[in-house]
């Protein structure tokens, strides 16, 4: 028979090389991203799309 490597076999994706360790809390790449601001012009989306549901409920060739 032929010996397999058991951790590769669990974990293919690792055989780059690169497993993050879990013993220790990655850092941050990236700074948090901050909430969406509002829409400026005060769109209302529910409207929006209460509308659109309203004309396509009543549209004959739908």
């Amino acid at each position: 028979t032929e010996a397999f490597d058991i951790a590769t076999l669990q974990n293919p994706d690792g055989i780059n090389g690169f497993l993050p360790r879990k013993d220790i809390k990655p850092d941050l790449q990236f700074m948090p991203r901050q909430g969406l601001a509002p829409v400026p012009n005060g769109v209302d989306v529910d409207e929006f799309i209460n509308v659109r549901l309203h004309e396509a409920d009543n549209d004959p060739t739908a």
